[in-house]
């Protein structure tokens, strides 16, 4: 005979952390386009332009705020990131509380 694992019915308070998990999956995705544009635009695009002189060499002093950008928007998606995991992994187990059957 098999054990079942017999799931729990979802809550209101539930539903209202998977919204709140939904919200961090698109701050985590928006913050990681961010971090991938900033990182592409200023360690790709501007040493190419500079390097062709298609651009004036002033503007190579936009490369630092760029990584900063790119810096806190990678960090700001890990962090989101960890946070989706928390909220639905709490959730899960709630559900779900004799995981190991």
């Amino acid at each position: 005979m098999e054990p079942t694992a017999n799931p729990e019915m979802m809550t209101t308070a539930d539903w209202n952390a998977l919204v709140y998990g939904l919200t961090y999956v698109w701050l985590w995705a928006g913050s990681a386009v961010v971090a991938a544009l900033a990182m592409l635009v200023g360690h790709g695009v501007i040493p190419s332009l500079l390097e062709t002189e298609s651009i004036p060499r002033p503007l190579r002093l936009a490369r630092p705020p760029l990584y900063v950008v790119a810096l806190v928007g990678a960090a700001f998606a890990l962090y989101m990131l960890v946070q989706v995991a928390l909220i639905y992994a709490a959730v899960f187990l709630r559900i779900y509380p004799r995981f190991w059957v």
